[in-house]
């Protein structure tokens, strides 16, 4: 019974490491193999989109979207990545989103995790141990988190700053093709024809297209009921744009400007 009880504890952790194996796996084929990749990576800065892009993309092209596989994907499908290092040759699109509203999407993510005692606490709370105190209130919480959050996030190694800088202005300056969370979420249609024609893929006919917009709204995206494996609709808020202006503290707002006022420049967004 005790060895039955060992392995069945073991069994999520070794899940964890077979989906991550897996991922560097892609990763390696998409940077090194380009001309054998079967797959669309997009890639992403925690919580900027990447998985309601992922499924429109998927419903347009009529492509798999394996969310955590297990085992490299050797078939056409679309995958994304976390990575802060730019893919250069294979089928690849950047998801870019206002900072600020990541930063709010990723501060209440890892605090569903924390106190809703999901499998990832233990990894949030090694990256955002303040979330683990819970005093002084939602603001201070907020502050605190961002303190950790502006200088090593959960999800990636590379700060929000550093990730959108390595995917826009990249060293020898090829630029992958930018997804605009804003743009997709004000004309899903126009973003979606622009975007798989900059990826080389056939456009489909618009009727595809405004079925891929329907099924993946956000808001039917949140009532429909989720198991396990898939993207877990209680984690995609309200998707906004521009939502930091009232969930973020003033202070913190102009802390925002000061640590990443470049890299909003860069991304096309306004310190205010």
């Amino acid at each position: 019974m005790a060895g039955n009880a060992t392995m069945k504890s073991m069994i999520p952790h070794l899940r964890a490491a077979m989906i991550m194996s897996s991922a560097k796996a892609n990763d390696f084929v998409a940077r090194h193999f380009p001309s054998h990749c079967p797959f669309i990576m997009l890639a992403e800065f925690p919580r900027s989109g990447v998985n309601w892009v992922r499924d429109l993309l998927g419903d347009c092209l009529q492509l798999p979207v394996p969310r955590h596989p297990l085992f490299p994907v050797t078939f056409p499908a679309i995958l994304q990545t976390h990575s802060p290092d730019p893919i250069r040759s294979a089928p690849v699109a950047y998801v870019l989103r206002d900072g600020r509203d990541v930063f709010v999407s990723h501060f209440w993510h890892a605090m569903a995790a924390v106190e809703g005692g999901t499998a990832s606490r233990r990894r949030v709370l090694k990256y955002h141990p303040s979330l683990a105190e819970d005093h002084g209130g939602t603001q201070r919480r907020m502050v605190r988190f961002y303190d950790e959050w502006r200088l090593r996030p959960v999800g990636t190694s590379a700060s929000w700053g550093k990730h959108v800088r390595n995917w826009l202005a990249p060293d020898d300056g090829a630029a992958a093709t930018i997804i605009r969370f804003e743009a997709l979420k004000q004309d899903p249609r126009s973003a979606l024809r622009e975007t798989i024609a900059a990826l080389g893929m056939p456009v489909p006919e618009d009727f595809v297209i405004d079925f891929a917009v329907e099924r993946n709204a956000i808001e039917r995206q949140k009532a429909r009921a989720t198991s396990r494996v898939d993207n877990l609709a209680r984690t995609r808020r309200q998707g906004s744009a521009g939502g930091w202006r009232a969930e973020m503290p003033a202070d913190l707002q102009a802390r925002f400007a000061e640590d990443f006022g470049r890299e909003l420049a860069l991304a096309g967004y306004p310190e205010d």
